[in-house]
């Protein structure tokens, strides 16, 4: 593991250093070869992840240098210093990409994100009707019951969006912002990333999600029944 660094100060974060100022969480360029990653929903359990990420798998992930909570400002932030790595996002370099690029970038994800890793849908389902009966709930739940029961627990980014996707010259160099990252059932990063996705986009027009992940479309459409009933 790395060597702590210093730790940065809020007096020290200046606004010109800010990467995408209009982004929450904040990022700022130390460095020409370090950022820091701060803010009130920037954890601990992201470095975690990330360190754990970079050590047992494939997934390009930036280094991490140093994790903590800020004090010296009374914020209680947390705070990730990591290493910086030189790209374009997704969803601003997908367009241009040839035919050649795309192809590849698609074949570079399914092979770092295949899941290798039992869990019921009781409580899903006990929750919705806790929520209120009729008849719709009943008929989704009863969807939800007969779904597989059998999925395997693994690590899932629990965001992968072409904006979290960190690409150069046709390669994929990082997969960013695991703050949501934790071990769910193996179909949840397909339900995850169809549940709220740009539906006009390329990337869901031409189903780069399905080339990616192994679908699971009766979970998801189960799952985006249950959705519209919680929320």
């Amino acid at each position: 593991m790395p060597p702590p660094t210093k730790q940065v100060t809020r007096d020290s974060l200046l606004p010109s250093m800010r990467l995408a100022p209009d982004a929450s969480p904040q990022i700022y360029r130390l460095t020409p070869t370090t950022v820091a990653k701060t803010g009130d929903l920037v954890s601990l359990s992201e470095a975690a992840v990330m360190r754990l990420v970079r050590s047992k798998t494939s997934i390009p992930v930036p280094q991490v240098l140093d994790a903590y909570i800020r004090t010296e400002d009374g914020s209680g932030h947390g705070c990730i210093i990591m290493e910086y790595v030189e790209g374009e996002t997704l969803d601003k370099a997908w367009e241009a990409c040839t035919p050649t690029q795309k192809d590849g970038i698609v074949k570079q994800l399914k092979s770092r994100l295949a899941t290798d890793g039992p869990r019921t849908y009781a409580g899903l389902a006990r929750s919705l009707r806790e929520r209120r009966q009729n008849t719709w709930i009943d008929m989704v739940c009863r969807f939800i019951d007969a779904l597989p029961h059998n999925h395997q627990i693994v690590l899932t980014h629990n965001d992968l969006a072409p904006r979290n996707i960190l690409v150069r010259e046709g390669r994929v160099v990082a997969l960013l912002d695991w703050e949501l990252a934790g071990f769910y059932p193996e179909h949840w990063e397909y339900v995850k990333t169809l549940f709220w996705p740009e539906w006009n986009s390329s990337w869901i027009k031409d189903g780069i999600v399905d080339r990616i992940l192994d679908p699971y479309t009766l979970e998801l459409a189960c799952l985006l029944h249950a959705r519209d009933i919680i929320w």
